[in-house]
């Protein structure tokens, strides 16, 4: 998150909007049982975390191997 500030790159940035949402469904289910957090997860979370890895592999490819960025993503 701090690289995304600090660079303002789109990357970073959109990568943050992902861990953002994430993190605003782990709110909404703060405090239920732990099979309805589950059911939750799977059904919000799951698509956006399997969305993630080809996403960050892709923009791997795009960027120097040398830079922050791409040492943040590995």
């Amino acid at each position: 998150m701090k690289l995304a500030r600090n660079t303002k790159s789109p990357i970073a940035e959109a990568a943050v909007r992902q861990f953002t949402t994430l993190y605003a469904i782990e709110a909404t289910v703060l405090g239920m049982t732990p099979q309805t957090r589950i059911a939750a997860r799977q059904r919000h979370s799951s698509p956006i975390i399997a969305a993630l890895k080809p996403w960050f592999e892709k923009q791997l490819s795009r960027i120097s191997s040398g830079s922050k960025l791409a040492e943040d993503i590995r």
